[in-house]
């Protein structure tokens, strides 16, 4: 609840046709922060065919999407708050027993 009202404060504070856009900076920052205040990790990574890599992190009070580009300039695409299941799915071509 206070993750949100944070960002909900942050957001008054950005002109209103910038509302929408994601929050954004140099991977190093957002991670660490995503790390030391919020307490969470990575739970799952990918990259696309653009080459921007895509992370999960999660923690006990929410979640966190952030997209990096090839340059490690990273953008907060979404956030969620607690209460969310994370189920981790076997890698490609194995079962989740671990058998292929």
């Amino acid at each position: 609840m206070a993750r949100a009202l944070l960002i909900a404060a942050a957001l008054l504070l950005v002109p209103a046709g910038a509302a929408a856009q994601a929050v954004c900076a140099n991977y190093k920052e957002i991670s660490e922060r995503l790390s030391r205040v919020y307490g969470e990790r990575v739970a799952g990574r990918g990259v696309d065919a653009q080459n921007r890599m895509f992370e999960i992190w999660a923690g006990a009070e929410g979640w966190t999407i952030l997209m990096t580009s090839a340059d490690m300039y990273g953008c907060v695409m979404a956030i969620g708050l607690k209460g969310t299941t994370w189920e981790f799915m076997p890698a490609a071509g194995k079962r989740a027993d671990g058998a292929e």
